[in-house]
């Protein structure tokens, strides 16, 4: 992080805690149990930065993201999922440098932060659990949510 002009960080700056490292134990095939410090860290942050460093869009990790309450930020993908809408309900980064001056708006921006974070939230909740997917199967109907 570069220093203001006196050479000392910005207020904003300042809020900026990062945990900079992938959260939670990867095995053999990827996380098979809860980890405590994966959940606590996640419920206890104002916001979660997902990415898809090899091009898998994993909905899984966005969603656990989501379901916190935090605001989301994520890197792009080919299609949002359902619902979800940039600058509505999560955020889309498309740099480092982007992302940055993202975190750093949404720090200053409570209000703005927490209503995304709010949409973001119920509409995890309310459309992307496991069940809601089983649903749509079942019912066959793609077109509507839960299947109905």
């Amino acid at each position: 992080t570069r220093r203001g002009l006196d050479g000392n960080y910005t207020r904003s700056e300042r809020k900026l805690t990062m945990i900079l490292s992938p959260m939670g134990r990867r095995s053999r095939p990827g996380r098979n149990s809860v980890q405590k410090e994966y959940v606590d860290t996640l419920t206890s942050t104002k916001i979660v930065v997902t990415s898809q460093r090899d091009r898998w869009e994993d909905h899984y990790r966005l969603m656990e993201a989501l379901a916190t309450g935090a605001l989301v930020m994520t890197d792009p993908m080919s299609s949002l999922p359902r619902y979800l809408e940039d600058g509505e309900s999560l955020v889309v980064y498309h740099s480092l440098s982007e992302l940055k001056e993202k975190l750093l708006h949404y720090l200053d921006h409570d209000d703005e932060r927490l209503a995304i974070a709010r949409k973001g939230h119920w509409i995890a909740m309310n459309h992307h659990r496991s069940w809601h997917g089983l649903e749509r199967i079942i019912f066959g109907d793609w077109t509507k949510p839960m299947g109905r």
